[in-house]
């Protein structure tokens, strides 16, 4: 996130994510990423969507069947990114029944190694650097408000479906916040299958935008499963060129990946990868 001037507000940047983020492909469990938490990061996510779930009496970070990441552990990892990423911001968006967020909320009170916003104003980019920003989810009020775009029930318009929210996110980013999440969100799909389709009609489309000259300003949040360093750098350098007034292009991406060449393909956990990347 160096690249985004400070006055920018937040709403205003487009910024990579991950539909539910801890919940990391397996053998025998159906997830919905494969990259570990801190390779997302490290990849350039900057957006991350956590489920938490009360066991014990200790709190957890959904993540397979029975839970073994503690809540603590995961806001450990972000620290711990951001204190040596001092240019980046992580939002967060946390989902549990109200017992679980009275939890969280009692261990976000608590965090000292950087600063947390909870405030619900969209603030400047300036304003979060180094720090992590809560963003409100089901059952939690904390942090900023989000518009949410899903993807409806029609599985046989899904591009389409994709394509309308995009255009929704790019109207309505320069005043509030904006998530456009392209995950699975029926529980009869395979999240993979549903990735190996739409990140390359996604890629597509934003690069078909750029040929055609009317990539927008912005396109808030675009949360996905399993997504490829490819897709990441795409929408990280739409928000540089973007936001930085220099009249930076995208082609440099053409000679990067081959683009032409290759398909924005999901992230396989057999590809290892570290890109270290400042958003």
């Amino acid at each position: 996130m160096k690249c985004i001037p400070d006055d920018k507000p937040l709403s205003s940047v487009s910024i990579p994510g991950t539909h539910q983020s801890l919940k990391i492909q397996k053998k025998k469990y159906k997830g919905f990423q494969a990259w570990e938490f801190q390779n997302q990061m490290h990849a350039g996510v900057r957006f991350v969507d956590m489920t938490l779930r009360r066991l014990s009496g200790k709190l957890y970070v959904e993540n397979k069947p029975k839970p073994d990441m503690k809540f603590s552990q995961a806001l450990s990892q972000i620290q711990f990114f951001l204190k040596h990423h001092e240019s980046e911001t992580v939002l967060l968006r946390l989902a549990g029944k109200s017992e679980e967020i009275n939890h969280a909320k009692e261990k976000l009170n608590r965090v000292d190694a950087v600063e947390v916003w909870k405030d619900k104003k969209i603030p400047r980019m300036g304003d979060v650097r180094r720090k992590i920003v809560l963003i409100q989810g089901p059952g939690f009020d904390w942090g900023l408000p989000v518009n949410t775009m899903v993807l409806g029930n029609d599985k046989k318009n899904t591009e389409f479906q994709m394509k309308a929210n995009i255009k929704k996110a790019s109207e309505y980013c320069t005043n509030e916040m904006v998530l456009t999440d392209t995950g699975a969100q029926d529980k009869g799909e395979e999240p993979k299958e549903v990735a190996e389709k739409l990140n390359n009609q996604l890629g597509d489309h934003l690069m078909s935008l750029y040929n055609e000259n009317k990539i927008p300003s912005c396109l808030g949040i675009i949360a996905v499963d399993f997504p490829g360093p490819k897709l990441i750098e795409l929408i990280i350098n739409i928000s540089c060129s973007s936001g930085s007034g220099s009249g930076q292009s995208l082609c440099c991406l053409f000679q990067l990946f081959e683009w032409e060449q290759s398909k924005f393909e999901v992230y396989r956990a057999e590809c290892p990868l570290l890109i270290e990347q400042e958003a």
